[in-house]
C-alpha cells in the first residue's frame, strides 16, 4: 500500500512521507537534508579518511535519493531514514570499490542504523547549503 505501511522511526520521517504523499518531492527533499544531512555525513565520514571526499560522498548520495524519492514507498517497511542511510552506504561502497579497493574487493560496510546515530563530525555550512540547493531543484 505504499508510504501508508511505512514504520515511522521519528516526526520528521512523517513529516517526509506526508510531503511526499501530497506529490511534494521538493519538501520532502528539503526534510531529509535538514533532518538527515548530518547522518549521512557521519556514515560518509565514517568509511573515508579525507573530509572533503565525505562531503562529496553525502552530496552524491542526496543526489541518488532524491532522484529515485518514489521508491521510498515501493521499500515496504523502511523508514525514510534508514532507506537514505542505505543510499548512502550504497554511495560509499560504490566509490570505495572503485577508488579504494579496484580489485573488486569486498567492502565491509558498517550498519547504517548504528553509524547513522554517531554525532562524532559535523556537517559544514557549505554542505549543508549544497544539499539545500539539491533538494530545491527537484
Amino acid at each position: 500500500m505504499g508510504a501508508m505501511e511505512i514504520q515511522n522511526d521519528s516526526a520528521a520521517d512523517q513529516a517526509i512521507l506526508a510531503a511526499l504523499r501530497e506529490g511534494n518531492s521538493r519538501q520532502a527533499a528539503k526534510l531529509m537534508a535538514h533532518y538527515y544531512g548530518g547522518s549521512v555525513f557521519n556514515v560518509c565520514r565514517s568509511l573515508v579518511v579525507d573530509p572533503d571526499q565525505a562531503e562529496d560522498l553525502t552530496q552524491a548520495s542526496f543526489s541518488r535519493a532524491f532522484s529515485s524519492l518514489d521508491s521510498i514507498r515501493i521499500q515496504g517497511q523502511v523508514s525514510p531514514r534508514v532507506w537514505l542511510m542505505n543510499v548512502a552506504q550504497e554511495c560509499c561502497a560504490t566509490y570505495l570499490r572503485q577508488e579504494v579497493c579496484p580489485e573488486d574487493v569486498d567492502v565491509a560496510i558498517p550498519d547504517p542504523q548504528v553509524v547513522g546515530n554517531q554525532s562524532s563530525w559535523k556537517i559544514s555550512e557549505s554542505l549543508e547549503r549544497r544539499l539545500e540547493i539539491l533538494a530545491s531543484a527537484l
